[in-house]
C-alpha cells in the first residue's frame, strides 16, 4: 500500500496555497520536481520553476534535505511547505 502525506504548498510568487498528496518513498528531490511541475501548469504565467527551486518548512523556514525521503521526514498530513 502506498503511503502519502498531504502538505499545504505555499507559492510565494502568487501568494497561493495548494493542497497536494505526495508519495513518502518520493525523494525532497523528486517531490520538489513534481511538485513545481503541477504548479507551473496551475500558474503558467506566475511561475516557472527553476534549478534551484526547493522546499522550505514554512513555520521555521528551514529547507528540506533533498536527499531525504518524505515518510523520513515525520511530517503529517496537513505540514505547510513553501516552494521558492
Amino acid at each position: 500500500m502506498e503511503t502519502k502525506t498531504l502538505f499545504s504548498v505555499l507559492l510565494p510568487a502568487t501568494n497561493k496555497t495548494y493542497e497536494m498528496w505526495v508519495p513518502d518513498e518520493l525523494s525532497v528531490y523528486d517531490a520538489t520536481r513534481l511538485i513545481c511541475k503541477i504548479l507551473a501548469e496551475q500558474e503558467d504565467r506566475y511561475f516557472v520553476p527553476g534549478q534551484t527551486s526547493a522546499l522550505y518548512e514554512k513555520a521555521s523556514g528551514d529547507e528540506l534535505d533533498i536527499n531525504t525521503r518524505i515518510g523520513e521526514l515525520g511530517f503529517v498530513s496537513g505540514t505547510q511547505l513553501m516552494l521558492v
